[in-house]
């Protein structure tokens, strides 16, 4: 049996010494870029995520953040944050099919409650920490050693700020992290550690300069040159046969290097931003623009090649057609592209400009309205062209020869030097 004072003394050691035993008991990985830092704790079946935001400087700027438990944003739980204006934190779990907007899940493998962030030596008053709390579940956790998770990055908050269910800004950037969750933690790597930045982490004015770079090549490529070329095509062809010289040099030779320069400049300013390929429609759907754009070139050059061969009996073959109404479909095509890519600089640039938004606006309403206007010209086209099929081939070089030798080819000269020169008729 313990004496009083024994028992004292026992229970006195072990109230001292058991935090530290909790605490050696808790194992867990971090990292840092230049948007975020991400703690995992793992404490018996209960995991603790505490996500900083290193972005801004003042609570009140914050988006949202997220993370996801797996290796793409397809098919992986989420779990995304973001502070309210009243000091809360609003947590929503969702689920993405494919590459969109993640749904609210309402039957997730493990329930996620906020928790109250740890005090960190290195996190100043106006950064937002914001935590959670989540049961370890095996379909989540399959190797402690090397848990694969996503994040996301969002500037935008969303509105209601309290409802969980709110419509989500598309993120800002995304990233994809593994973490050692068997590592030892001890307090000093709890409180006073600030992980380092990834390497490799690109500045917000390089990925952006690019992506403006990206945004006027294509812009001036698909909305200004390929539209001159095809309004040469719709007027200069009622007067002239001399057209397609200058409406090949637009589409082809001026158009095809500037596309294709600022089609390249596309992936090299994801790249920079650490983020995902193929993430959006955007991104997909200008992969399929510049490939119908090479599929309009080739087909152009098909079709001329046909006609200098002479194996083109008609005016206007339905390969023609074809052709007419796909370079049609692309400028249209392009025009909404452009307008998307507008709004996606505007929001990786975290900056509006009325500008923008007022020429692309008039240039939308004057390219379909000056082709519509050399629609008038057809009836003039088709009339020249029916003149030029039906028209005798133009006379041979070359003087004919008279049957009788004797004969004067052209006139007849008198005797009289002054005679007047008549004319043969």
């Amino acid at each position: 049996m313990f004496s009083g004072p024994c028992l004292i003394a026992f229970l006195h050691v072990f109230l001292c010494t058991y935090p530290s035993l909790v605490l050696s008991a808790r194992t867990g990985d971090s990292t840092c870029n230049e948007l975020l830092c991400l703690n995992a704790t793992l404490q018996g079946d209960m995991l603790h995520y505490q996500i900083t935001d290193m972005h801004t400087e003042e609570k009140d700027e914050m988006g949202y953040v997220g993370v996801g438990f797996g290796k793409r944003m397809t098919k992986s739980p989420m779990v995304i944050l973001w502070p309210t204006s009243n000091g809360s934190i609003t947590l929503s779990q969702r689920y993405a099919m494919s590459h969109s907007e993640p749904n609210p899940s309402h039957n997730p493998p493990s329930i996620a409650t906020v928790s109250d962030p740890i005090s960190v030596s290195w996190l100043t008053d106006n950064r937002t920490t914001m935590s959670f709390a989540i049961p370890v579940h095996e379909k989540l956790f399959k190797n402690a050693s090397a848990v694969e998770m996503i994040w996301a990055y969002g500037r935008r908050r969303p509105t209601p700020e309290d409802d969980p269910n709110a419509h989500l800004w598309f993120h800002y950037k995304t990233g994809h992290v593994v973490l050692d969750l068997t590592k030892q933690l001890d307090q000093e790597q709890l409180d006073n550690s600030l992980p380092g930045a990834e390497s490799g982490a690109s500045t917000d004015s390089g990925s952006t300069t690019l992506a403006a770079i990206h945004g006027i090549l294509l812009s001036l490529g698909f909305l200004v040159i390929l539209p001159f070329g095809s309004l040469v095509g719709r007027y200069a062809r009622s007067f002239t046969v001399g057209w397609f010289p200058i409406h090949q040099l637009c589409q082809m030779w001026i158009a095809g290097p500037v596309i294709l320069l600022g089609w390249l400049l596309g992936p090299f300013s994801v790249f920079q931003r650490n983020s995902e390929h193929l993430l959006d429609v955007h991104q997909t759907f200008g992969f399929v623009l510049f490939g119908l754009y090479c599929a309009q070139v080739w087909l152009g050059r098909y079709i001329h090649r046909r006609r200098t061969e002479g194996r083109v009996k008609v005016a206007h073959p339905p390969l023609n057609i074809f052709h007419v109404t796909l370079g049609l479909s692309i400028l249209a095509l392009a025009f909404a592209q452009v307008r998307t890519g507008i709004t996606k600089f505007e929001y990786i640039s975290y900056s509006t400009a009325n500008w923008r938004h007022f020429v692309f606006n008039g240039w939308a309403v004057i390219i379909p309205l000056a082709y519509l206007l050399g629609l008038v010209l057809l009836p003039r086209q088709f009339r020249r062209e029916k003149e030029m099929a039906t028209s005798p081939p133009p006379p041979a070089h070359y003087t004919p020869l008279s049957a009788n030798d004797e004969e004067p080819l052209l006139y007849t000269i008198g005797t009289d030097d002054d005679a007047e020169i008549e004319p043969k008729a």
